[in-house]
């Protein structure tokens, strides 16, 4: 019974052995696991610090281009009022020059008319100071005439 109790007890402490071995291992594939788990955990943390400065310089990045395009949108509408000031300013400009080239065309013609007018009145008054030169000289012989005959008359 004694030999049976050590051998009992000797397959005992070599399933214990046995077991404790076990345990050391997984102990030591825990305590490596955890290493791993701990790299894994460091990397994925640096992996998220870096996701989160990539996120901050995108929203910062983000932001600049907001800010820009507003800049842009408004240098754009301004840009568009001063055009469309241009425009209207220029439709005036070439409407107002239209009126006064209309303006110079009718003085031209006013102008032709008035000439051609001062032209026949210049012929007329001309035709009429040859009809009275006529007149004159005419009424000059009669004139004489009449003195000569006169002068005939007295002398006789």
């Amino acid at each position: 019974m004694a030999k049976e109790e050590a051998a009992e007890m000797e397959k005992r402490v070599d399933c214990l052995k046995s077991e404790l071995e076990t345990v050391k291992e997984e102990k030591t594939q825990s305590v490596n696991n955890e290493k791993l788990a701990a790299a894994s955990v460091q990397t994925l943390l640096e992996e998220k610090n870096k996701l989160i400065n990539e996120l901050e310089n995108s929203r910062d990045e983000e932001e600049r281009s907001k800010k820009a395009m507003e800049s842009l949108a408004a240098a754009l509408h301004e840009v568009s009022s001063e055009a469309r000031e241009a425009k209207e300013k220029l439709l005036s400009t070439q409407a107002e020059n239209e009126s006064y080239e209309a303006q110079i065309e009718d003085l031209r013609l006013v102008l032709k008319a008035t000439n051609e007018k001062y032209e026949t009145m210049l012929d007329e008054a001309k035709h009429e100071i040859v009809i009275l030169n006529n007149s004159i000289g005419q009424c000059k012989h009669e004139f004489q005439n009449s003195e000569a005959e006169w002068k005939q008359k007295s002398f006789i």
